[in-house]
């Protein structure tokens, strides 16, 4: 992988990371909305309460990527960053941009997925 690779990797990282922390504080206040909207719309809080599991899997979704791009962004100047944790060949340049967080080639993810 070229230097100039990781350096656009680095900055894809940077966006979403950014993008995922403004999502969380926005699901955040959707899990825990005002009080003082509660208590003037009984119907929209029963509404909220309904959606809670679905507003929680997303929020752990959220942070479960953060951490792996976060973690993935200590490693992008490494050369471990971009080889396969399992097959230990080059995660291909394609992979990566789509999700950089990635530790395992295609090939590999889904012999360990039992695909």
């Amino acid at each position: 992988m070229t230097r100039e690779e990781k350096i656009l990797l680095k900055e894809s990282m940077k966006e979403e990371i950014k993008k995922l922390s403004s999502d969380l504080v926005d699901i955040r206040s959707k899990i825990y909305p005002d009080k003082e909207q509660d208590r003037c719309d009984k119907t929209a809080h029963l509404t909220q309460k309904l959606n809670q599991s679905v507003l929680f899997k997303q929020y752990q979704e959220c942070v479960n990527r953060l951490n792996r791009l976060n973690s993935a962004i200590l490693k992008v100047d490494t050369e471990d960053y971009g080889i396969c944790q399992e097959c230990e060949e080059p995660i291909p340049i394609e992979r990566l941009k789509l999700l950089p967080e990635s530790i395992y080639c295609v090939n590999c993810l889904q012999e360990l997925s039992g695909l």
